[in-house]
């Protein structure tokens, strides 16, 4: 697939769509960082709420509507109650690219098509692995070397359409799993700047298919999914808690006294348990693992 624009006095417009999370958050800033205004930021919700309420909530520093705010960027806010509106507003618009960083509104052809160029999405992960709506998540539970970001062109299959341009991303000791998603989006951001200046100096872009052979799909978490090995290390256990924390629910491990159920976790030590076994009581736990011991706030079940 290739991309291509022929360069007007008026410029390529584009649009962005996402949540107010920090990868739609971390685009937006990376675009205005690297010298590039949307014409219009779109902040989805999937609650029905009236779009106008926004208008009268204090804009934050170092949020979406902030870093649009600070540069003159209008910003819309889209939920159910409105989109259809929108829909209308972006066909007569007709932007010459749409991007979306992060949603859980799926958008179908109807919307992919609204954009004349293409419509490109920011995804958190090297694709074609980890294809889903939690990269993330499972991304740190397998305890993968490395991160990145890809742009692509979205399509009716949801991640898998052609790639644009990807970036590894390292993750510095010292961020949060929110900071370090606002990184990445901050390089998506970058990488749809790039785009956008390479089109608009006449230049074809040229894509490249994913390779499906090499997919994997990353799901939205199940409880069964947060289930710790003990028989790996309780180092590895105390950073995918700390990383993930209890977002998508509580962490757990089957031990020899039942189910334990963890609320956070305290520390992890050397100290040789058997894999499993669980010692303490009153909220307070050692939870062995084959290599160390976890140290929890929990309690047990049958």
């Amino acid at each position: 697939m290739k991309l291509c624009y022929c360069p007007t006095a008026a410029g390529l417009e584009l649009v962005l769509f996402g949540n107010a999370g920090p990868l739609f958050t971390g685009s937006l800033a990376g675009l205005i960082a690297h010298g590039v205004k949307p014409a219009l930021v779109i902040i989805d919700s999937q609650q029905s709420r009236d779009p106008h309420d926004a208008r009268l909530r204090p804009v934050v520093e170092g949020s979406a509507e902030g870093y649009a705010f600070e540069a003159g960027i209008d910003v819309v806010h889209s939920s159910p109650r409105n989109r259809a509106q929108l829909h209308a507003r972006l066909a007569q618009r007709q932007p010459a690219l749409l991007v979306v960083a992060c949603t859980d509104f799926i958008l179908d052809h109807r919307w992919l098509h609204l954009a004349r160029l293409a419509s490109l999405n920011v995804h958190p992960s090297l694709l074609p692995r980890y294809r889903g709506p939690a990269p993330l998540f499972w991304q740190v539970k397998n305890r993968e070397p490395e991160f990145g970001v890809s742009l692509h062109v979205m399509t009716d299959v949801i991640d898998a359409g052609p790639v644009v341009g990807q970036s590894p991303v390292a993750w510095r000791r010292d961020q949060s799993l929110s900071e370090f998603e606002h990184s990445i989006g901050h390089e998506g951001g970058r990488l749809v700047a790039e785009l956008v200046d390479q089109l608009s100096h006449g230049a074809t872009v040229r894509t490249h298919d994913q390779c499906d052979m090499q997919a994997s799909a990353a799901r939205r978490p199940r409880p069964a999914d947060l289930g710790l090995d003990t028989t790996r290390a309780a180092r590895e256990a105390f950073q995918i808690v700390t990383t993930l924390g209890q977002a998508y629910g509580p962490w757990w491990a089957t031990t020899d006294r039942g189910r334990l159920l963890i609320d956070a976790v305290l520390g992890h030590n050397d100290h040789s348990h058997e894999p499993g076994v669980v010692r303490g009581g009153d909220g307070l736990f050692e939870l062995g693992f084959a290599d160390g011991c976890l140290r929890v706030r929990g309690r047990l079940t049958e």
